[in-house]
């Protein structure tokens, strides 16, 4: 069971990645979607207050602009934790891509 933690400051962005994690993330789940734009606080404490939030152990914390192409990713990186009883954190950030602009 995995709480996903997303920052939002763009509805239509948060309901996409919301949408493309029921479609592919293949374990019980529960989103916490915080809305960042009236009383903009920086990204740690967005995080830190939806994990604050959160009802289960694994906690996910993504930004809105991702998408997940995997199927049945959430079981993969359960998985991850149950095999490793030393690991305490995934991480990854950037992508193949680079673009020119920031």
């Amino acid at each position: 069971m995995i709480s996903v933690i997303i920052c939002s400051i763009n509805k239509d962005l948060a309901q996409q990645v919301q949408k493309n994690i029921a479609d592919t993330i293949g374990v019980v789940w529960e989103s916490i979607i915080i809305e960042n734009i009236q009383s903009p606080k920086s990204l740690t404490e967005v995080y830190n207050f939806g994990a604050s939030k959160a009802q289960y152990d694994v906690l996910l914390f993504v930004h809105e602009d991702v998408l997940f192409k995997t199927q049945h990713w959430g079981k993969n990186l359960l998985d991850n934790f149950t095999n490793d009883t030393n690991l305490g954190l995934i991480g990854i950030a950037g992508s193949k891509y680079k673009s020119k602009a920031p």
